[in-house]
């Protein structure tokens, strides 16, 4: 018995690539619900692969600490116009 699984239209994906380009950092399930299609979640991923969208994590910046912040503001102030 051969199984045929139903497969985004290309209209879908469209809507899908273009949820996930509305929020980079947003993961593939939601931007699956929010392109209104109900694909699995590996489809999804997949879809949007070759679509060349990646998922992304944001890096955390590292606070300045009080001795950086003193050197900036004197070199600030030593090369002001």
């Amino acid at each position: 018995m051969i199984v045929a699984l139903a497969l985004p239209a290309p209209i879908e994906d469209e809507v899908l690539v273009a949820a996930a380009y509305a929020n980079l950092f947003g993961t593939a399930q939601p931007h699956a619900q929010l392109a209104g299609v109900s694909p699995s979640l590996t489809t999804v991923k997949r879809r949007l692969a070759e679509a060349g969208l990646r998922s992304r994590v944001a890096v955390q910046k590292t606070l300045l600490s009080d001795d950086n912040k003193a050197a900036r503001l004197s070199f600030a102030s030593e090369h002001s116009t």
